[in-house]
């Protein structure tokens, strides 16, 4: 996940939990400044322990997934090939 896509998860998990940034700030020691530019994808890097403070006081954590491996030019022309036919059968309103 990129920090922008974090950032707007962070921003919907403040609010379904009726959290305001000056809560999470005092909470994490983070500048209401660098949280701002987080939920608004202006960010391009931010430190482990910062992410980890944030998302502790909505009570969340990183955790570690295995990446989809990328798809092959094998895998992308045989999805064109499926979508095309999909395309011309009747009734798929194209």
């Amino acid at each position: 996940m990129k920090l922008q896509e974090l950032g707007k998860k962070i921003v919907a998990w403040r609010k379904e939990q009726n959290i305001n940034q000056a809560n999470i700030c005092d909470q994490s020691g983070i500048s209401r400044v660098t949280l701002s530019k987080l939920e608004n994808g202006e960010l391009l890097e931010l430190g482990y322990a910062k992410v980890e403070r944030i998302l502790s006081c909505l009570g969340k954590t990183l955790t570690p997934i295995n990446k989809a491996p990328a798809p092959t030019l094998d895998d992308l022309l045989r999805n064109r090939d499926e979508e095309m036919r999909n395309e011309r059968k009747p009734g798929s309103g194209r």
